[in-house]
């Protein structure tokens, strides 16, 4: 799984696809980002008095992580859901046509 979490854009990327307007705040508020390629990431420190910290090599899926990865596939099921609510109200609109 390719991971990317964007907390300042509340965005999750897994595999390519995108959720915005997830709430990320269990994730700590000096993240700039995490990257996360299969088996190891990183996580992108904020620039803070004009210093950068050094990036932070992961091995492991870190519990906010994986909080974000459930949120992302509960916003997946939901907008799954709707599209399947209006394809049936629309496909049941046409019938009373």
């Amino acid at each position: 799984m390719k991971l990317t979490i964007i907390p300042e854009d509340n965005s999750v990327y897994i595999d390519g696809v995108c959720v915005s307007g997830i709430d990320i705040s269990d994730v700590p508020n000096n993240i700039h980002a995490i990257q996360w390629n299969g088996n190891f990431g990183e996580i992108e420190y904020k620039t803070e008095n004009k210093i950068k910290p050094n990036n932070l090599e992961i091995i492991e899926i870190l519990p906010y992580m994986q909080s974000c990865i459930d949120k992302h596939a509960e916003a997946l099921i939901k907008i799954a859901e709707k599209a399947a609510a209006e394809k049936a109200a629309a496909d049941a609109q046409k019938m009373t046509n």
